[in-house]
C-alpha cells in the first residue's frame, strides 16, 4: 500500500517548511493534487538535465521536500504539467522545456523560516527557563518535529500507521514532556504562536492525501459510512474526561456531519458506559473505595469534582438523553452472521493478552463492536475509509493494533489474494477519521486540528498510573505511621494540586521511577497548604458575605423606615384634617343624625385622652415600626440587624 511520510532528515526545517507551504498552497485555492504542484516543479527545475523519468522526480521530491509521492499521484501531476505545455513526454519520458520556469519556493520557504523562527524562539525561552536549554533554533525545530510526527495519524491504516497507534499513551519526560507543556500552555495564550502551530498540523493532513487511491475523494463527501464511537470518546463527548477532550470531539463530531457520516453508538457501548458508572457508585461513596480508583481520566473528573454515589447514579438514568444532546444516534448491535464476522474468539484471546475462558466485559464490549461493523459491511472489503460502509472508531492503539492484526491475519487465511494488506480494517483510530473528514471540509474546522493536540496534551501531561501507584503506596505507609489520617489520605488524592504536584515532578523526570519520597512529600506539603489557602479564603468569602448581608438589611431597614414614615404621615395627616374639618363644621348645615356622630366622636376621643392618656398622635411611632417591619417582610424577609 502507498505511504507517505516524511522521512527522517537532518533538517527539520526543511520538513515542517513542507507542510507549512502545502497549507499555503491549499490556501490558495488549489485542489488535492493542485498544492504539490509547486514541488513538481522545483523537483523538475533541480534536475541536471533536461529528459527524465518519473522515478527520478520522485527521487528529487522526496530528497528535496521529504514528499514520499505515490506513482499514480506523480503521473497525475505531471499529466498537469504537460497540459500546461511546460513538459512535454515522449516514448515514455518526459522532457523539461527550454524555457522551464524558476522555482519560488527557496523565497517561500525562506517566509515560512522566519515565520518559525517567532515559534522556536518562545520555545527554547521556555525551555532554557525550565533547566532544559537548547542551543539552535534548528534543534528546537527539530524537537517540534518529532514530536509533531509522533503524535500525528495518517487516514488510513498501514504499516506506519500501526506503529503509531499508541501516541499519546506512552510517556513523556525531560524536554519531549516540557515540549508538550508548552505546547499545552504557552502556546494558546498566543494568537500569533497558535496560526503557525495550525498551518504545520493542518499541512501534515494535507500531505497525507497522497495516501489515498484517489486523491480525488479527498473532496467528495463519505457514501453512506456509519461511524460508531467507543466508550472512551463517548464519555469523552459528555464532558466526563476533561474540558479539552470535549471541546475536541465535540468538533469531531459536527465535522464527520459534515463529511456526510452518521454518527453512532452501539447500545452495547452504551451498556458498558453504565457498567462503569455502576462501579463508580459502589466506590465513591467511601474513603477506602476511593482510594482504590485506578487514576485514569474519568477518575480524576469524577473525584476532582466531588462527584457523589448519588450524582453517578443520575448521570446512569440520563445517560441516553445526554448521548443524543450531544449528536450521536443509539443503535441496537445487529444479530451476529458468522460468515462475516470471522474468528471472534481468536480476537477475543488476542484483546485479553490471555487464554483464560473468563475474559473482561471491556474485551467483550469490542469483540462486539467489532462483529457489528463487520456484520454491517457484510462482504465489502474496501480499501478506501470513503467506502467502508461503517466503522468502529476508538481512542486506544493497543486494541486499533489488535484488531488490525487480527483482522488481516483472518483475511489472509479466508482469502489468500494478498488485498488484506489494503483493505480498511474495521476500528481506526479517531485522529484518522477526522483528517479524513478535515481534509474534505477543511473550512468548517478551522479549530480542530488545534484542539486536538491541546487535547492530547492535556491527557499526556496527566501522571503516569507508574507515579500514581508509587505516591499512594507513599501515602498508604505515611497513614500506616500515623503521619496522615484516612480522611486526610483520600481528601490529598482528590485534590487537584496532588495532580498538578505529580505533573511537575514527571516534568524533570528522566523516568517513572525519577521521583523519591522527598518530592511526594513536597506534593503532599503543597497540598496542605493549598488547603490552609482554601480555608482563609472561604473565611474571607464567608465575612464579606455576611458583611455585604449586613449592609443589605440596613439598607433595606432605612428603606423601609422612611417609606413607613412617609405612610404613616400621610395617613395621620389624613385622619386629623377629618376630624378638624368635622369639629369646625357648622352645626345649621348637617342633618340631625351626622352631628349626632360627631358629637359622639369628639366625647370619645376627650374620655379617652382623660382615662387613658391616649394621643392619635402619639401613636404614630409605634405604627410606624409596625409598618416598616411589614414593609421589610414583604420586600425581602430580612430581619432587623
Amino acid at each position: 500500500m502507498n505511504t507517505t511520510v516524511i522521512e527522517p532528515s537532518d533538517s527539520a526545517s526543511r520538513g515542517l517548511a513542507t507542510v507549512a507551504l502545502l497549507k499555503a498552497n491549499f490556501d490558495q485555492g488549489q485542489d488535492h493534487i493542485g498544492m504539490f504542484q509547486p514541488f513538481l516543479i522545483d523537483a523538475i527545475g533541480s534536475l541536471d538535465k533536461e529528459d527524465f523519468q518519473v522515478e527520478e522526480v520522485r527521487s528529487s521530491m522526496l530528497s528535496r521536500h521529504g514528499l514520499a509521492v505515490p506513482r499514480h499521484t506523480l503521473r497525475t501531476l505531471l499529466s498537469r504539467t504537460t497540459k500546461g505545455g511546460l513538459v512535454s513526454r515522449q516514448y515514455g519520458r518526459y522532457f523539461r522545456r527550454h524555457d522551464f520556469p524558476q522555482s519560488n519556493i527557496p523565497e517561500a520557504k525562506a517566509k515560512i523560516d522566519a515565520e518559525h523562527s517567532q515559534l522556536t524562539s518562545q520555545l527554547r525561552n521556555f525551555l532554557a527557563d525550565h533547566s532544559q536549554p537548547v542551543e539552535t533554533d534548528e534543534d528546537a525545530l527539530a524537537l517540534l518535529l518529532e514530536f509533531l510526527e509522533r503524535n500525528h495519524v495518517g487516514m488510513v491504516l498501514d504499516d506506519s500507521y500501526q506503529d503509531r497507534t499508541d501516541f499519546g499513551e506512552s510517556r513523556s519526560h525531560g524536554k519531549s514532556r516540557l515540549l508538550i507543556r508548552f505546547v499545552k500552555d504557552v502556546v494558546p495564550l498566543n494568537d500569533r504562536l497558535t496560526s503557525i502551530l495550525q498551518r504545520m498540523l493542518e499541512g501534515f493532513v494535507l500531505q497525507n492525501a497522497l495516501v489515498l487511491n484517489d486523491i480525488g475523494s479527498a473532496k467528495r463527501k463519505f457514501k453512506d459510512l456509519a461511524v460508531y464511537l467507543d466508550t472512551r470518546l463517548v464519555l469523552q463527548a459528555l464532558g466526563y474526561q476533561g474540558k479539552a477532550s470535549q471541546v475536541a470531539t465535540n468538533e469531531m463530531i459536527a465535522m464527520l456531519k459534515r463529511a456526510g457520516a452518521r454518527v453512532a453508538v452501539f447500545d452495547a457501548t452504551i451498556k458498558e458506559i453504565r457498567g462503569l458508572l455502576s462501579f463508580y457508585q459502589q466506590r465513591l461513596g467511601t474513603a477506602e473505595g476511593r482510594n482504590s480508583l485506578n487514576p485514569n481520566a474519568l477518575t480524576r473528573f469524577l473525584l476532582i469534582n466531588q462527584y457523589t454515589p448519588s450524582d453517578v447514579v443520575q448521570i446512569s438514568a440520563l445517560l441516553n438523553q445526554a448521548v443524543q444532546e450531544a449528536g450521536l444516534t443509539i443503535k441496537p448491535v445487529p444479530s451476529r452472521i458468522p460468515r462475516y464476522t470471522l474468528d471472534e474468539s481468536d480476537l477475543a484471546r488476542r484483546l485479553a493478552k490471555t487464554d483464560a475462558p473468563e475474559y473482561e466485559p471491556r474485551v467483550w464490549h469490542d469483540v462486539d463492536c467489532v462483529a457489528s461493523v463487520l456484520t454491517l459491511r457484510r462482504s465489502i472489503l474496501p480499501e478506501d475509509i470513503d467506502d467502508a460502509k461503517a466503522i468502529f472508531v476508538s481512542a486506544t492503539g493497543l486494541v486499533i493494533r489488535n484488531v488490525t492484526e487480527w483482522y488481516r491475519r483472518q483475511l489472509d487465511t479466508e482469502h489468500r489474494n494478498g488485498k488484506a494488506d489494503r483493505v480498511v480494517p474495521p476500528v481506526v483510530h479517531h485522529f484518522a477519521i477526522s483528517n479524513a473528514a478535515w481534509l474534505k471540509f477543511p473550512a468548517a474546522g478551522q479549530k480542530l486540528k488545534i484542539h486536538e493536540l491541546i487535547a492530547l496534551c492535556s491527557a499526556a501531561l496527566q501522571p503516569s498510573p507508574k507515579t500514581w501507584g508509587k505516591f499512594k503506596r507513599h501515602l498508604r505507609d505515611l497513614q500506616d505511621s500515623g503521619v496522615v489520617s484516612s480522611d486526610e489520605t483520600a481528601a490529598i488524592l482528590v485534590n487537584q494540586f496532588t495532580d498538578v504536584g505529580l505533573s511537575r515532578l514527571e516534568d524533570h523526570s528522566t523516568d517513572d521511577t525519577d521521583i523519591d519520597s522527598d518530592s511526594m512529600d513536597e506534593v503532599i506539603a503543597r497540598v496542605r497548604a493549598s488547603y490552609a489557602s482554601v480555608a482563609k479564603e472561604q473565611t474571607t468569602k464567608a465575612k464579606l458575605a455576611t458583611e455585604r448581608q449586613r449592609n443589605l438589611q440596613i439598607h433595606v431597614h432605612q428603606r423601609a423606615q422612611k417609606l413607613a414614615s412617609l405612610i404613616t404621615k400621610g395617613f395621620l395627616s389624613i385622619l386629623s384634617i377629618a376630624l378638624i374639618t368635622v369639629m369646625g363644621f357648622s352645626w345649621s348645615g348637617y342633618p340631625e343624625p351626622v352631628l349626632h356622630i360627631a358629637n359622639l366622636l369628639l366625647v370619645a376621643l376627650n374620655l379617652s385622652s382623660l382615662i387613658f392618656g391616649f394621643y392619635v398622635f402619639k401613636y404614630r411611632a409605634s405604627l410606624q415600626d409596625r409598618l416598616a417591619a411589614w414593609i421589610r417582610h414583604w420586600l425581602t424577609g430580612a430581619q432587623d440587624p
